[in-house]
């Protein structure tokens, strides 16, 4: 680390200028993915991995990277940049009274066990079966929640254990493997459970 920290600043910096000047179309690009999943996460109390992933596909293509594990990048990167927004999300709607802890722990086991499970699924398949994977569940997604999950409460609470664990387990596998926070998976979960 010494040897990579004695690069003068004047080095460095031109470096970082040339790059940028160089990409400048695509830091914006960024910026912009980032502005919008940034935004959707406080709005909407998702991660932003939904605008993250494709964004971020598209941006590695751009810059040329292993097609092989495009996907697998953009959707780990998406995860970890989750991380922060969707804890500073979360802290929003714990000051306005909006998480149930209850639920948390209910559920939340079975994430873990599914978050475990998605990535030992994710390590075994190639980049076009997790675009795959994502497209549809998006599209699905998608299509249950212009149904209005809320109206079509099925029951009036959570299912007891080991129900809600088994959700849990799919909610965290499947957001594992598209690369988002399960908010987008979770709420119409809940929805249906009134």
């Amino acid at each position: 680390w010494k040897a990579f920290f004695k690069v003068s600043n004047v080095e460095a910096m031109s470096f970082d200028i040339s790059f940028l000047m160089d990409n400048l179309p695509l830091v914006f690009i960024l910026a912009g993915i980032g502005v919008l999943a940034g935004f959707l996460a406080g709005l909407l109390g998702i991660g932003g991995g939904i605008v993250l992933v494709p964004g971020l596909f598209y941006s590695l293509t751009y810059l040329g990277y292993d097609p092989a594990y495009m996907m697998h990048m953009a959707v780990g990167t998406s995860l970890a940049i989750i991380i922060p927004t969707g804890f500073s999300s979360a802290r929003s709607h714990w000051k306005r009274g909006a998480v149930g802890l209850d639920l948390v722990k209910r559920i939340g086991i079975g994430i873990l066990v599914g978050v475990g499970l998605g990535t030992f699924i994710a390590d075994r398949l190639n980049t076009e079966s997790m675009q795959l994977i994502f497209a549809i569940a998006i599209m699905l997604l998608a299509c249950i929640m212009v149904a209005n999950p809320s109206k079509h409460t099925v029951w009036t609470d959570v299912p007891r254990q080991p129900w809600t664990g088994m959700a849990g387990v799919f909610i965290g596998t499947l957001s594992t493997l598209m690369g988002i926070g399960g908010a987008t998976i979770s709420v119409p979960y809940m929805s249906v459970c009134g």
